[in-house]
Protein backbone atom coordinates (compact mmCIF):
# COMPACT_ATOMS: atom_id res chain seq x y z
CA UNK A 1 0.00 0.00 0.00
CA UNK A 2 1.35 3.33 -0.72
CA UNK A 3 0.66 5.82 1.93
CA UNK A 4 1.70 9.30 -0.31
CA UNK A 5 0.66 9.62 -3.86
CA UNK A 6 2.43 12.69 -5.95
CA UNK A 7 1.18 14.58 -9.07
CA UNK A 8 3.58 16.41 -11.38
CA UNK A 9 2.90 19.69 -13.18
CA UNK A 10 5.79 21.38 -14.58
CA UNK A 11 7.84 21.90 -11.65
CA UNK A 12 5.81 21.63 -9.27
CA UNK A 13 5.04 18.66 -7.41
CA UNK A 14 2.03 17.74 -5.01
CA UNK A 15 2.67 15.44 -2.60
CA UNK A 16 -1.07 13.97 -1.19
CA UNK A 17 -1.38 11.92 2.40
CA UNK A 18 -3.34 9.04 0.84
CA UNK A 19 -5.30 7.81 3.57
CA UNK A 20 -8.95 9.48 3.99
CA UNK A 21 -10.99 6.52 5.57
CA UNK A 22 -8.18 7.14 7.94
CA UNK A 23 -8.40 11.35 8.06
CA UNK A 24 -4.83 10.73 6.87
CA UNK A 25 -2.77 9.50 10.48
CA UNK A 26 0.62 9.65 10.51
CA UNK A 27 2.43 6.32 10.88
CA UNK A 28 5.70 4.50 10.96
CA UNK A 29 4.81 3.19 7.62
CA UNK A 30 4.28 7.11 5.97
CA UNK A 31 7.52 8.11 7.92
CA UNK A 32 9.56 5.68 5.98
CA UNK A 33 7.47 6.76 2.50
CA UNK A 34 8.32 10.93 2.91
CA UNK A 35 11.69 9.94 4.34
CA UNK A 36 12.54 8.50 1.03
CA UNK A 37 10.25 11.23 -1.31
CA UNK A 38 11.99 13.52 0.48
CA UNK A 39 15.66 12.16 -0.27
CA UNK A 40 14.93 11.83 -3.70
CA UNK A 41 13.54 15.75 -3.69
CA UNK A 42 16.28 17.74 -2.78
CA UNK A 43 18.26 16.89 -5.53
CA UNK A 44 15.49 16.74 -7.66
CA UNK A 45 16.28 19.85 -10.47
CA UNK A 46 12.47 19.39 -12.55
CA UNK A 47 10.98 20.53 -9.01
CA UNK A 48 11.24 24.08 -8.06
CA UNK A 49 7.89 24.17 -5.10
CA UNK A 50 5.93 21.22 -3.36
CA UNK A 51 2.95 21.37 -2.27
CA UNK A 52 2.03 18.74 0.85
CA UNK A 53 -1.82 18.07 1.56
CA UNK A 54 -4.26 15.37 2.36
CA UNK A 55 -6.34 13.87 0.25
CA UNK A 56 -10.33 14.99 0.88
CA UNK A 57 -11.35 17.52 2.64
CA UNK A 58 -11.62 16.28 6.26
CA UNK A 59 -8.18 16.42 7.06
CA UNK A 60 -4.80 17.76 6.19
CA UNK A 61 -4.09 14.94 8.97
CA UNK A 62 -5.33 14.22 12.37
CA UNK A 63 -2.11 13.53 13.68
CA UNK A 64 -0.49 9.97 15.45
CA UNK A 65 -2.73 6.62 15.76
CA UNK A 66 -2.20 7.29 19.21
CA UNK A 67 -3.57 3.74 19.78
CA UNK A 68 -0.66 2.25 18.55
CA UNK A 69 1.44 4.07 21.42
CA UNK A 70 -0.21 2.00 24.00
CA UNK A 71 2.26 -0.49 25.95
CA UNK A 72 5.00 0.80 24.37
CA UNK A 73 8.61 1.23 25.75
CA UNK A 74 10.12 4.56 26.20
CA UNK A 75 13.18 3.49 24.46
CA UNK A 76 11.36 2.88 21.46
CA UNK A 77 8.91 5.74 21.66
CA UNK A 78 12.30 7.84 22.26
CA UNK A 79 13.58 6.14 18.98
CA UNK A 80 9.90 6.34 16.64
CA UNK A 81 10.05 10.59 17.96
CA UNK A 82 13.94 11.40 17.06
CA UNK A 83 12.94 9.69 13.61
CA UNK A 84 9.99 11.68 12.83
CA UNK A 85 12.19 14.97 13.95
CA UNK A 86 14.14 13.73 11.65
CA UNK A 87 12.18 13.21 8.71
CA UNK A 88 10.30 16.56 8.99
CA UNK A 89 13.65 18.80 9.58
CA UNK A 90 14.34 17.29 5.85
CA UNK A 91 11.17 19.15 4.57
CA UNK A 92 12.86 22.18 6.39
CA UNK A 93 15.82 21.27 4.71
CA UNK A 94 14.62 21.72 1.40
CA UNK A 95 16.04 23.72 -1.33
CA UNK A 96 12.75 23.92 -2.45
CA UNK A 97 9.92 25.87 -0.92
CA UNK A 98 7.05 23.61 0.77
CA UNK A 99 3.88 24.88 1.33
CA UNK A 100 0.67 23.00 3.40
CA UNK A 101 -2.81 23.12 1.41
CA UNK A 102 -4.49 22.42 4.64
CA UNK A 103 -7.87 20.92 4.07
CA UNK A 104 -10.05 20.40 7.56
CA UNK A 105 -8.17 18.92 10.72
CA UNK A 106 -4.65 19.60 11.28
CA UNK A 107 -4.21 18.06 14.74
CA UNK A 108 -0.80 17.01 16.78
CA UNK A 109 1.68 15.46 14.50
CA UNK A 110 -0.34 16.22 11.37
CA UNK A 111 0.16 20.33 12.67
CA UNK A 112 3.37 19.54 13.40
CA UNK A 113 3.83 18.15 9.46
CA UNK A 114 1.75 21.95 8.22
CA UNK A 115 4.73 23.65 10.68
CA UNK A 116 7.53 22.21 9.05
CA UNK A 117 6.35 23.76 5.62
CA UNK A 118 7.72 27.41 4.97
CA UNK A 119 3.98 28.72 3.86
CA UNK A 120 0.64 27.60 4.88
CA UNK A 121 -2.69 27.92 3.10
CA UNK A 122 -5.88 26.82 4.75
CA UNK A 123 -9.25 26.02 3.66
CA UNK A 124 -12.06 27.73 5.50
CA UNK A 125 -12.91 24.92 7.56
CA UNK A 126 -9.21 24.00 8.41
CA UNK A 127 -9.26 23.56 12.25
CA UNK A 128 -5.78 23.47 14.20
CA UNK A 129 -4.56 21.79 17.81
CA UNK A 130 -1.89 20.43 19.82
CA UNK A 131 -3.87 17.95 22.06
CA UNK A 132 -1.14 16.30 23.82
CA UNK A 133 -1.33 17.73 27.10
CA UNK A 134 -4.80 15.98 27.24
CA UNK A 135 -3.08 12.76 26.83
CA UNK A 136 -0.46 12.97 29.10
CA UNK A 137 2.10 12.83 26.29
CA UNK A 138 3.75 15.96 24.62
CA UNK A 139 4.26 16.96 21.01
CA UNK A 140 7.22 14.88 19.60
CA UNK A 141 8.41 16.18 15.97
CA UNK A 142 9.68 19.52 16.45
CA UNK A 143 6.35 21.48 16.94
CA UNK A 144 6.75 23.05 20.19
CA UNK A 145 10.30 24.67 18.85
CA UNK A 146 8.31 26.01 15.67
CA UNK A 147 5.34 27.41 17.48
CA UNK A 148 7.27 29.28 19.28
CA UNK A 149 8.92 30.48 16.23
CA UNK A 150 6.02 31.63 14.98
CA UNK A 151 3.62 32.91 17.10
CA UNK A 152 6.05 33.96 20.31
CA UNK A 153 6.81 32.15 23.90
CA UNK A 154 3.35 33.28 24.98
CA UNK A 155 0.93 32.28 22.87
CA UNK A 156 2.35 28.46 22.13
CA UNK A 157 2.58 28.49 25.82
CA UNK A 158 -1.43 29.34 25.44
CA UNK A 159 -1.96 26.04 22.60
CA UNK A 160 0.33 24.14 24.00
CA UNK A 161 -0.93 24.33 27.98
CA UNK A 162 -4.85 24.26 26.78
CA UNK A 163 -4.76 21.96 24.11
CA UNK A 164 -7.46 23.70 22.71
CA UNK A 165 -8.91 23.70 18.64
CA UNK A 166 -8.81 26.64 16.68
CA UNK A 167 -10.08 27.33 13.32
CA UNK A 168 -8.52 28.51 10.41
CA UNK A 169 -9.66 32.71 11.35
CA UNK A 170 -7.96 31.99 14.61
CA UNK A 171 -5.02 30.43 12.96
CA UNK A 172 -4.43 33.41 10.47
CA UNK A 173 -4.79 35.79 12.99
CA UNK A 174 -2.10 34.22 14.89
CA UNK A 175 0.49 34.15 11.90
CA UNK A 176 -0.12 30.11 12.06
CA UNK A 177 -1.15 30.52 8.54
CA UNK A 178 -0.46 33.05 5.30
CA UNK A 179 -3.88 32.70 3.87
CA UNK A 180 -7.40 31.11 4.41
CA UNK A 181 -9.74 30.37 1.51
CA UNK A 182 -12.64 29.26 0.41
CA UNK A 183 -13.62 25.57 0.93
CA UNK A 184 -11.84 23.03 -0.79
CA UNK A 185 -9.54 25.87 -2.46
CA UNK A 186 -6.43 25.38 -0.60
CA UNK A 187 -4.86 23.27 -2.85
CA UNK A 188 -5.67 26.02 -5.86
CA UNK A 189 -4.32 28.22 -3.92
CA UNK A 190 -1.45 26.89 -3.54
CA UNK A 191 -0.88 26.01 -6.76
CA UNK A 192 -1.09 29.45 -7.45
CA UNK A 193 1.01 30.35 -4.98
CA UNK A 194 3.75 28.22 -6.22
CA UNK A 195 3.37 29.20 -9.85
CA UNK A 196 4.19 33.15 -8.34
CA UNK A 197 7.06 31.67 -6.53
CA UNK A 198 8.46 29.40 -9.89
CA UNK A 199 8.66 32.97 -11.91
CA UNK A 200 11.02 33.98 -9.60
CA UNK A 201 14.50 33.05 -9.07
CA UNK A 202 14.62 29.59 -7.76
CA UNK A 203 18.63 30.35 -6.47
CA UNK A 204 17.81 33.38 -4.79
CA UNK A 205 14.97 31.43 -3.07
CA UNK A 206 16.91 28.96 -1.83
CA UNK A 207 19.23 30.62 -0.25
CA UNK A 208 16.89 32.92 1.14
CA UNK A 209 15.24 29.80 2.84
CA UNK A 210 18.19 28.58 4.22
CA UNK A 211 19.08 32.20 5.70
CA UNK A 212 15.90 32.68 6.93
CA UNK A 213 16.07 29.03 8.73
CA UNK A 214 19.46 30.04 9.81
CA UNK A 215 18.10 32.83 11.28
CA UNK A 216 15.85 31.21 13.48
CA UNK A 217 18.78 29.03 15.80
CA UNK A 218 21.62 31.53 16.00
CA UNK A 219 22.86 34.64 17.31
CA UNK A 220 22.83 38.09 15.74
CA UNK A 221 26.83 37.82 14.86
CA UNK A 222 25.95 34.68 13.29
CA UNK A 223 23.23 35.93 11.48
CA UNK A 224 24.74 38.64 10.05
CA UNK A 225 28.00 36.87 8.81
CA UNK A 226 25.34 34.40 7.13
CA UNK A 227 23.11 37.01 5.27
CA UNK A 228 26.36 38.24 4.17
CA UNK A 229 27.59 35.02 2.58
CA UNK A 230 24.41 33.84 1.19
CA UNK A 231 23.97 37.39 0.08
CA UNK A 232 27.38 37.25 -1.72
CA UNK A 233 26.32 33.76 -2.74
CA UNK A 234 23.77 34.61 -5.43
CA UNK A 235 26.27 36.51 -7.31
CA UNK A 236 27.87 33.03 -8.00
CA UNK A 237 24.51 32.88 -10.59
CA UNK A 238 23.24 34.98 -13.40
CA UNK A 239 20.19 35.52 -12.23
CA UNK A 240 20.78 38.27 -10.10
CA UNK A 241 22.34 40.00 -13.63
CA UNK A 242 19.19 39.56 -15.16
CA UNK A 243 17.44 40.93 -12.10
CA UNK A 244 18.79 43.60 -11.98
CA UNK A 245 18.97 44.68 -15.69
CA UNK A 246 15.44 43.82 -16.13
CA UNK A 247 14.80 45.86 -13.03
CA UNK A 248 16.45 48.99 -14.65
CA UNK A 249 15.06 48.87 -17.76
CA UNK A 250 11.74 48.14 -16.12
CA UNK A 251 10.98 44.30 -17.89
CA UNK A 252 9.81 41.76 -15.96
CA UNK A 253 12.81 39.16 -15.83
CA UNK A 254 13.16 35.65 -17.24
CA UNK A 255 14.83 33.87 -14.92
CA UNK A 256 17.08 30.76 -15.42
CA UNK A 257 14.73 27.52 -15.26
CA UNK A 258 17.56 25.12 -14.61
CA UNK A 259 19.09 24.97 -11.07
CA UNK A 260 23.00 25.72 -10.93
CA UNK A 261 25.12 23.38 -9.40
CA UNK A 262 26.32 23.00 -5.70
Amino acid sequence: MSYLTTKKEELLLSVIINSPEALNTIDLNLLDELNELLDLLKDDNSVRTIIITGAGEKAFSSGLDYSELVNIDPETVYKFACYGQQVFQKIVDLPQPVIAAINGQSIGAGCELALACDLRIASANATFMQPEVSLGIIPCFGGIKRLIQLLGISKAKELLFLGRQITADEAFALGLVNKVVAYGLAHSAARDLARTLNSLSFYSLSQLKQTINFFATLNSEQISNKEAKNFAACFNFSDHMEGIDAFTTKRKPIFDKNRPGK
